[in-house]
């Protein structure tokens, strides 16, 4: 939903609203992150602003893109509909991947 010059809008959310992450937290222990633009000089630059759904949260892999947080085995997210879930650490990886796309056509169940 979120890159340059982007014209979607909510109605593109194929797989729904609820269904569908927008924003999560990172927290800064594996690396900063940026809310007021692209440095283009940072490594991975648009990586450090959106935040990349290759890992399920908190990670021991622990990549500074990957979201992530400091509350005890969940991370916090903004879906599309509005609402605020916390996402286990522990999740299933496809069912957290499927959260990330607008329209891959996955079904998925919420922990």
């Amino acid at each position: 939903m979120f890159y340059g010059n982007s014209k979607l809008k909510i109605r593109d959310m194929y797989d729904g609203t609820s269904n569908t992450i927008m924003a999560g937290e990172r927290c800064s222990r594996l690396g900063g992150s940026l809310w007021h633009g692209v440095i283009h000089e940072a490594n991975m630059a648009e990586a450090r602003i959106l935040g990349v759904a290759d890992h399920v949260p908190n990670d021991a892999v622990g990549h500074f893109e990957d979201f992530s947080s400091y509350h005890s085995g969940v991370t916090g997210f903004v879906m599309g509909d509005g609402s605020v879930r916390h996402l286990p650490d522990n999740m299933d990886l496809f069912v957290y991947r499927a959260l990330a796309t607008r329209n891959g056509k996955e079904t998925v169940s919420l922990p």
